[in-house]
């Protein structure tokens, strides 16, 4: 039994640098994807879903959505679409980050953006402002990837084509219900 405890409580200790204890949850290509990260943004999906469903959503609906895995697969995704977009080149600069921050709408006060509420609400968030910049950085240079790849993507004509005989397509059916009593005779 001590044996076993052992093995957990060693399996479970995630490693210290000198500065502060850094725990992941996983890793993507050398980049970690913090506890505290991933944590948000299972409390961001499952507020969403809260907003959602309402008093239907119960600890059963949270299993059937799968939430954990779901949450960190969309973490998972996020990371590879900024690093493939940084590899091919696309960036964001200071001024887009700047932009997108500023239009907010939980940073604004009085019609503008208020550095104030800015502040106050990443301390709520429990992330600095470098931290929070840096992940709008990442959602910017994967939405141009993405931005990128739906312009790219072409249906020729004759996929057009069969789709659409696909989605029209209907079957004629008819059907007599007979009693298996009526033919046990026959």
């Amino acid at each position: 039994f001590s044996i076993i405890v052992l093995v957990f409580v060693f399996w479970g200790v995630e490693s210290f640098n000198d500065e502060a204890q850094v725990q992941s949850v996983a890793t993507v290509n050398e980049d970690p994807i913090s506890l505290k990260e991933f944590q948000q943004a299972y409390r961001n999906a499952e507020s969403h879903y809260q907003q959602l469903y309402k008093e239907r959503f119960t600890p059963e609906l949270v299993r059937q959505l799968n939430l954990r895995q779901q949450t960190l697969d969309q973490l998972i995704d996020a990371k590879l679409l900024a690093e493939e977009a940084r590899r091919i080149g696309f960036r964001a600069s200071d001024e887009e980050v700047r932009d997108e921050i500023s239009a907010f709408p939980a940073f604004q006060g009085f019609g503008s953006f208020s550095s104030d509420r800015y502040r106050r609400v990443l301390r709520y968030l429990q992330m600095t402002p470098h931290e929070f910049e840096e992940r709008q950085r990442d959602r910017i240079v994967a939405s141009k990837l993405q931005k990128f790849i739906d312009a790219s993507a072409r249906a020729t004509d004759h996929e057009v084509e069969e789709l659409f005989h696909f989605e029209q397509e209907q079957i004629d059916l008819a059907f007599i219900k007979i009693a298996s009593g009526d033919l046990v005779d026959k």
